[in-house]
Formats: structure tokens, sequence, C-alpha cells
């Protein structure tokens, strides 16, 4: 009878870890992973959505643009580069009557030739506000981007987004 007990014991403890074994093999494939790519893609929706309301929060307080878009960009990078370690993005604002040039690549000085003055050099996590210009040129490792703006429109928007890992670039132009 003891025997009986034991051997049921047995049983029932090498089904419990065979069933242990399989669910331990079963929930990393239904656990989701994500691409690169598609984190990249997030990312830059979700800043994207994000930035009119910082701009037009800006402009409704009467408060400086540029310190309220440093601000938010500081906050999102320190979310974004949790999702993201490699994800940058350069804006240039126009507002009025200054061109605001935000450098928030992680590790990549950027270059910004305005026609017909000298080049200007930010460098990650830099800022600068200059006068107005027709357009940029904009000028990193992968080649030359140029950033035209409308002479009408008193609030212009450029964007460049970035992720090293797959060469993600993303150019986007808001009014």
């Amino acid at each position: 009878m003891k025997i009986t007990k034991l051997k049921k014991g047995q049983f029932y403890l090498f089904t419990s870890l065979i069933l242990i074994i399989m669910v331990a093999g079963i929930i990393p494939m239904l656990a989701p992973s994500y691409d690169t790519e598609d984190v990249f893609l997030e990312l830059k929706d979700n800043f994207l959505s994000e930035i009119p309301f910082t701009v037009n929060n800006a402009l409704y307080h009467n408060t400086s643009v540029m310190e309220s878009m440093e601000m938010f960009c500081t906050n999102f990078l320190n979310y974004a580069r949790q999702r993201d370690h490699n994800f940058g993005f350069v804006i240039l604002l126009r507002n009025r009557n200054e061109t605001i040039l935000l450098n928030r690549f992680k590790e990549e000085n950027i270059l910004l030739k305005p026609y017909g003055d000298p080049v200007i050099e930010l460098s990650p996590g830099q800022a600068s506000a200059v006068e107005l210009y027709k357009s940029f040129e904009l000028n990193i490792a992968e080649g030359s981007y140029i950033f035209s703006f409308e002479d009408n429109p008193q609030m212009q928007l450029k964007m460049l987004f970035k992720s090293y890992e797959n060469e993600n670039v993303y150019i986007r132009e808001v009014y």
C-alpha cells in the first residue's frame, strides 16, 4: 500500500515537472517581440503627435518656445532611449522672427549651413536660435538634407529622426 502511494506521488511530481517545462517553453514564444524599426516608427509617431501641443502651449501661455521645446525634447528622449537607445532627432523650428535649432542625436555633431552665412555646428544636446533664413543645408555623416522655409507661415517645423542601429532616417515637415 505504501509503495503504490509513493509511485502515485512520483507520477504526480513527474507530471508537474513536465508541465512546468512545457509552459516555460511556450511563454517566450507568446511574448511579443518588437522589431527595432517598429519601435523607431512608434517613437517618431509619438513625437509628431505631441510636439504641436508643446508649441501651442508655449504660444498660448506666452512663454519661450525654445525653452518649452528643449524641455519637451529632453523628457521625450529620456523615454525614447529606454526603448531604442540609438534614437535621436534634429529640429528646425521657424518661430516668427527666429529659427530654433536643436540637435538631439546621440553622438553625432551636425553642421547647418544657412545659405549666405557661415556654418553652424551643433553638438549632441545643443540648441541655438538664429535669425530667419530661407533654407538650411543639414550635413550629417550619411549625407546632406536641404530644409526650405516658406515666406508666409509664421510657424514652421522641420524634423529629421534617426536611429543608428538600422540606419532609419525619416524627415517630416509640419506647418
